[in-house]
């Protein structure tokens, strides 16, 4: 399993966008170990220019809350002990609200126009705003979903429900891993001809 130093036992963010696609596709990357060529469906890296792009298309930001002078703060690294969770926020807004509280706003780039599989990407984006309420004792109960060249914008409300899913997974992933058996697929067939992991897939479309 991919891990920081000392984190042998914790999971990455993105193994609970991974499971939210497919559970196999965790089993294969961190059981197997196996890194395929990524598929069109996978989601790059945005490069930091293209990031400065996106978020000059954002500056409505303060309408969603984030006031202007905000702390914007890139490739944030991050562990949660108490979940045993890690993994590398895009970037994060933190500002000081009305009522003097400290708060944080977790921000997670996606390149494509369509934002495919929503409910993986908005796992992760609230995993990261646990980590970061943990890491910096700060309020984190939102993050934003940013994704094509167009500006658009997916909100994502860290609340008690969305907490327990990200726990509830966790708890999912960590149950097939003690458990190194391949997992029941409900994906679907037009997710199982984009992934990358197809070919290890015997009995599916």
């Amino acid at each position: 399993m991919q891990s920081f130093e000392g984190e042998s036992e914790s999971i990455p963010v993105s193994a609970l966008r991974q499971f939210s696609f497919c559970p196999r596709t965790v089993f294969f990357s961190e059981v197997r170990d196996l890194r395929p060529v990524c598929g069109e469906w996978v989601e790059n890296g945005i490069d930091f220019h293209a990031r400065e792009e996106m978020l000059i298309r954002r500056r409505n930001l303060e309408g969603l809350g984030i006031p202007l002078g905000s702390e914007l703060r890139t490739e944030l690294r991050l562990r949660s002990v108490l979940l045993g969770l890690h993994g590398i926020c895009d970037a994060a807004y933190f500002f000081t609200d009305e009522e003097g509280r400290q708060r944080a706003v977790p921000l997670e780039f996606k390149s494509s126009e369509r934002l495919r599989f929503a409910a993986g990407a908005e796992l992760q984006t609230a995993a990261y705003a646990m980590l970061l309420a943990e890491q910096y004792g700060c309020i984190a109960d939102r993050g934003f979903i940013l994704y094509g060249s167009r500006g658009k914008t997916l909100t994502v409300e860290v609340d008690r429900e969305m907490r327990e899913k990200v726990a509830g997974t966790l708890a999912l992933i960590r149950e097939m891993l003690r458990m190194p058996v391949l997992p029941e697929s409900s994906a679907d067939e037009s997710q199982c001809s984009t992934c990358e992991y197809l070919n290890f897939c015997a009995d599916r479309y």
